[in-house]
């Protein structure tokens, strides 16, 4: 266990050689935006808690420092996404709260195009949709 200044933040926990590896919690910025989790080779990696700058939380799994894997999101709302993520994003099974009303909702690559078109997430664009909810 150490403590160990980090690009404007401070990291507390488990190192090797001078990387933040193992568990620790590293806290940055004067809005107390904060990670909690485990870390492997300077990356969060594993299971952790995010705590950003505008008040919304991130529990669940990280992946060479995105959320990967399964989640729950929670914007300063009260907006509540719990589900699988995939570089950053959400992505697969998940069930999304908004306003009061709850959705389910599955997001992939053929949900999004016809089995025979040109996939146009292959070449590294990416294409997003919004779900409105009305009450």
């Amino acid at each position: 266990m150490g403590m160990k200044r980090f690009r404007g933040g401070i990291y507390t926990g488990q190192f090797t050689e001078d990387l933040r590896d193992g568990h620790g919690k590293y806290q940055w910025n004067k809005k107390g935006q904060v990670y909690e989790g485990d870390w492997y080779l300077g990356q969060r990696t594993g299971k952790g808690y995010l705590r950003c700058a505008d008040g919304s939380t991130y529990d669940g799994s990280f992946v060479n420092g995105k959320r990967h894997g399964r989640g729950i999101y929670t914007n300063v709302k009260g907006d509540v996404y719990d589900g699988e993520w995939k570089d950053d994003k959400k992505f697969g099974e998940g069930a999304q709260k908004k306003g009061g009303v709850k959705l389910h909702i599955t997001l992939s690559r053929s949900n999004l195009y016809k089995s025979d078109e040109s996939d146009p997430l292959a070449s590294g664009s990416s294409k997003s949709f919004e779900v409105h909810f009305n009450k």
